[in-house]
């Protein structure tokens, strides 16, 4: 739930979800890679009375305001204006935030039709204009129990509302309803005590204690052991299509690359135009049994196409593809998690994958999920890659980004630290290098 900007002067900005209290919080660092500030953006409740330093976090705040801030990216403009993508949990929509040249901030709803704004993108358009893909959970009406991949784009550099955005939709499946409807009221469970799962209050007056997998509920008066029906949260993987995309955009034009978790398959297109409602023909990779590939996809365009990299969870593996004039024209692989030849299977690499083309060069940063690094590699055309590891301490290398700036290469990641059975620490970290 992070992503990353670097501006002119070599300073950058990364905006992240704030997990205490589930706020967009945008994180300054200079010119040297050090941390200099945070500005609460969304979440922190208006009129709320401040009990420590208002100078410091949150304003002195504690109180809690809405979840906002998770699936967040971020992109700056030459002059300095931030664009800002995220999600409403508690509305289910998708918000966008700017940061002017005097540097307030505007906040607005940008698409509000379902649960919708999950993994979002964001990109300028040769215009300035801001443009973001973001995955659509649920539907309103007939199209409840439709995934989608979506795009917004703006009228203008300064949208100032809903009115100022065009909507398209790319791709859509439809999956299952969930379990229950996907929630349970306060005091129920979701439980099948032999007619499917459904929403019962629980209870605690049961004869005997309930076997494994089971939970004590009232039916009907009675109390009885029904099985525990787990329901989908934020942190689960959702079915559909439209999971993970990534907008690219620049006076060539939109392309986007997503996830089809229902497929197992990487999408790609290319031309896309929201004002016409029209795209490019959608190139596919994977769909093919036994299959899972496309999970934490990035691209960057080349001077003849694009580069995608992506997760192929079937091999534990990241690989690369070579997409020109629509079709698939180079692949090959950028680890195949094979670290010690003793160690029993490949590392889980691929996580949070973002690619950048440097003139001839392409650089991939991603995690090892196995070790918990933050891992890169630098590699050309031809397929043949070198992986180092940029930071190996604690469990790194979670909801990484990365920029290039006058040849220096930026990375956002987190770094979790802890104790077996205590509490999580997670850190905000920018590192900079020369690849």
């Amino acid at each position: 739930h992070s992503g990353l900007a670097v501006l002119r002067d070599g300073s950058a900005v990364v905006s992240a979800l704030e997990g205490d209290h589930e706020d967009l919080v945008v994180v300054s660092f200079d010119a040297a890679g050090t941390r200099v500030g945070e500005t609460w953006v969304d979440g922190v409740p208006t009129g709320a009375t401040p009990v420590a330093d208002p100078a410091g976090p949150r304003g002195g705040i504690d109180e809690p305001g809405p979840a906002v801030g998770r699936f967040t990216d971020i992109v700056a403009a030459g002059d300095g204006t931030l664009h800002v993508s995220y999600y409403d949990v508690d509305n289910g929509d998708l918000k966008y935030a700017r940061r002017a040249g005097d540097g307030t901030w505007s906040v607005h709803t940008v698409d509000s039709a379902g649960d919708v704004g999950w993994y979002t993108s964001i990109a300028l358009t040769a215009d300035g204009a801001p443009v973001v893909a973001y995955f659509q959970h649920r539907g309103e009406g007939a199209d409840a129990y439709v995934t989608a991949l979506k795009v917004a784009l703006a009228s203008s550099p300064a949208p100032a509302s809903a009115a100022d955005w065009s909507l398209m939709e790319i791709d859509r499946r439809p999956v299952p309803p969930p379990p229950c409807g996907g929630a349970c009221g306060s005091g129920e469970t979701c439980a099948d005590v032999g007619r499917g799962p459904e929403c019962l209050s629980t209870s605690d007056q049961c004869a005997a204690a309930c076997p494994s997998g089971d939970t004590c509920v009232d039916d009907g008066g009675t109390a009885v052991c029904g099985t525990q029906v787990p329901l989908s949260g934020l942190d689960d993987l959702p079915e559909g299509t439209g999971l993970f995309p990534e907008i690219d955009a620049s006076s060539a034009g939109v392309a986007l690359v997503w996830y089809d978790r229902t497929d197992g398959a990487l999408k790609f297109v290319d031309g896309v135009d929201v004002a016409a409602g029209t795209t490019g023909p959608v190139v596919t990779l994977g769909a093919g049994p036994d299959q899972d590939v496309g999970r934490f996809p990035s691209l960057a365009r080349t001077s003849s196409g694009h580069v995608v990299v992506f997760e192929d969870a079937s091999a534990d593996a990241l690989r690369w593809a070579l997409i020109e004039g629509g079709a698939v024209t180079s692949e090959g692989v950028v680890d195949d998690g094979l670290r010690d030849p003793a160690e029993n299977g490949p590392s889980l690499v691929g996580a949070d994958a973002r690619v950048l083309v440097d003139g001839s060069r392409w650089i991939v940063v991603y995690q090892d999920a196995t070790a918990g690094d933050l891992m890169y590699a630098v590699g050309d055309s031809s397929g043949t890659f070198t992986v180092e590891t940029l930071v190996s301490e604690g469990a790194a290398g979670f909801w990484a980004d990365a920029a290039l700036h006058q040849g220096t290469l930026y990375v956002s990641h987190a770094v979790l630290r802890g104790t077996r059975g205590g509490p999580i620490h997670t850190e905000l970290r920018l590192e900079r290098i020369m690849p």
